[in-house]
């Protein structure tokens, strides 16, 4: 055989042809590993997780039964975090928070520790229980009852100007029953709140309260 030779525009051309395939080569990779990529973010997002949902608004604290809650299928990109899939993790629990209908039930949402009739269920996150008596006060309670509104002020007798000082405002009182004709409050406060009211008790300052309006 005889030997073959390339012209340099023949080496020219098979160059640029090796060129192209190597370019097209790599943005067909490029192109199906984003096909790919898609297709699979796509079929993550549209596979279905069994949660739970409140038939009807709840309020709580209340004992959960299986009238309470009802199945449902949803995508994974909507799926919330600590959802509930199993129907024995709700039934017999008590829930914490109050639950609209259609809303998803999470794990922090419930808890089996807690009797709903008891006042521990009925304290909401956040808050804390604080009691005291009418005679801390300066003066006699009309007769107050659960979700009523009220400031606390302690005054100095002592001071000048006999200052008075707002504690705690706005705070809610979760119930109250007469002892001896003397009224005992239980009012929802906040930790600071509390410490205010002890301390002002500790100090023997005597209590004006401000009945507020709804």
């Amino acid at each position: 055989m005889f030997p073959t030779t390339q012209t340099p525009w023949s080496q020219l051309k098979s160059f640029r042809r090796k060129k192209y395939f190597v370019i097209a080569t790599f943005f067909i990779l490029i192109i199906s590993f984003l096909l790919t990529k898609n297709f699979l973010h796509h079929r993550q997002q549209t596979e279905l997780q069994k949660v739970y949902i409140a038939n009807q608004e709840l309020k709580a604290p209340l004992l959960l039964n299986l009238d309470s809650f009802k199945e449902k299928y949803i995508s994974n990109d909507l799926f919330p975090l600590n959802a509930i899939q199993n129907a024995k993790d709700i039934s017999e629990k008590t829930l914490l928070r109050d639950l609209n209908q259609n809303e998803i039930i999470v794990h922090r949402d419930l808890t089996s520790e807690i009797e709903p009739n008891s006042i521990t269920a009925k304290i909401p996150e956040g808050k804390q229980i604080i009691t005291i008596s009418e005679t801390w006060l300066t003066g006699p309670l009309p007769n107050l009852g659960k979700n009523d509104s009220i400031d606390l002020l302690a005054v100095q007798p002592k001071a000048r100007t006999n200052q008075v000082t707002f504690i705690a405002t706005n705070i809610k009182v979760l119930s109250s029953k007469k002892i001896s004709d003397r009224q005992i409050l239980n009012l929802l406060v906040t930790d600071e709140e509390a410490k205010n009211i002890t301390l002002v008790r500790g100090l023997n300052l005597p209590l004006s309260v401000i009945i507020n309006a709804h």
